[in-house]
């Protein structure tokens, strides 16, 4: 464990963005399969219903049938919300992964100031204010195995 100061922060906040980055990327996973289940879901609907092919053979526009349909998989993707929450976690896990480069390398440098972790560390901070947060379960689901991976990837020795 390192000292108290700037050290210890940027090596407090490597944890917890990588963490973060993690679970958001496992979130926005999952609201990808949700998505792409919908999708399909719409697709099968438009097609038992008749509206993606109708008269074809006839004098139907094909223009005229993509176009409608294409406008009513926009209406879902808007309505549903699921695509501006799997942009969110996108955009969270983005921001984690840079904060983890960034003060994983802060945290070993011996000169690193409070001025200089503090920006770093209020960018993570707002970010996880402006994200949808990561349901509880996902994060005890994952906690042990993401533990290991950590202390892992980051050279960290724990004695028991």
């Amino acid at each position: 464990i390192l000292p108290t100061g700037p050290n210890r922060l940027a090596d407090i906040v490597t944890g917890s963005a990588y963490f973060t980055e993690y679970l958001t990327g496992k979130m926005a996973s999952k609201l990808m399969v949700i998505l792409g289940l919908s999708v399909l879901l719409l697709v099968g609907i438009l097609y038992m219903t008749g509206s993606l092919f109708v008269n074809l053979r006839e004098d139907a526009s094909v223009i005229s049938i993509v176009t409608k349909s294409v406008a009513t998989l926009i209406a879902l993707l808007v309505s549903s919300d699921i695509f501006l929450l799997w942009k969110k976690y996108q955009d969270l896990k983005a921001t984690a992964n840079n904060t983890v480069s960034r003060c994983s390398k802060m945290r070993k440098d011996p000169s690193v100031t409070a001025q200089e972790i503090l920006p770093v560390v209020e960018d993570y901070n707002i970010a996880l204010l402006k994200s949808p947060p990561v349901p509880g379960n996902l994060y005890a689901q994952h906690k042990e195995a993401l533990n290991e991976a950590y202390r892992t990837s980051h050279g960290i020795i724990i004695s028991r």
